[in-house]
């Protein structure tokens, strides 16, 4: 990815101003997601150049962690941001 495409994602950081202790491929699947909560796994993948088992990865952990979930279904559903 360009590094111009990088600096358009703005950076996550937590309540107190601290950066979390994500993965940086982390950060920016959370920080597309902040941005268009209905964005697809297919255009993230599209967007960080990626491969999709390691987008699919990425959710996973972040579902697992309790920071996303998704409502609804994979086609008209929403990602939900978990503060």
């Amino acid at each position: 990815m360009l590094q111009d495409e990088k600096s358009d994602i703005p950076e996550i950081e937590n309540k107190s101003g601290m950066k979390s202790g994500m993965k940086n491929t982390q950060k920016l699947v959370l920080s597309l997601i902040q941005a268009d909560n209905t964005v697809s796994i297919s255009g993230i993948v599209e967007t960080l150049k990626i491969s999709r088992s390691a987008v699919q990865k990425h959710i996973n952990n972040l579902k697992k962690d309790n920071r996303i979930s998704r409502e609804g279904t994979d086609k008209g559903g929403k990602w939900v941001i978990i503060d």
